[in-house]
């Protein structure tokens, strides 16, 4: 058994994400197993991105983020895996500023 329960050799990265106007999410990154580091970037109203070139494997990358501490008219927050390289995530709400302490987690079996 590996890392939380998942087999050996699973990658993980955790961090809490917090987005404030239109920047990149910053990341207080908890734990990184995947071999580099990934770059937050801001995408588009409430959608973010993070890359790490080649990780993010078709069929083996599972994403997800949870909110931390809660503001105000949160809505439905998603991740997934967009390509080898991007995770996308965000707030289905619309709106910029949602992110506090937000977990993301993206874990990609081996």
């Amino acid at each position: 058994e590996g890392i939380g329960g998942y087999p050996v050799g699973t990658k993980v990265y955790r961090a809490l994400l917090t987005q404030t106007g239109t920047s990149a999410p910053v990341a207080t990154v908890l734990q990184n197993t995947l071999g580099g580091t990934v770059v937050m970037g801001y995408s588009s109203t409430a959608t973010y991105t993070g890359t790490l070139t080649g990780v993010f494997t078709a069929l083996k990358t599972m994403a997800r983020l949870t909110y931390g501490d809660k503001v105000a008219a949160q809505s439905d927050p998603y991740a997934s895996r967009t390509s080898n390289d991007v995770v996308t995530f965000g707030d289905s709400s619309g709106a910029d500023g949602k992110l506090v302490n937000a977990v993301l987690e993206i874990i990609v079996f081996i």
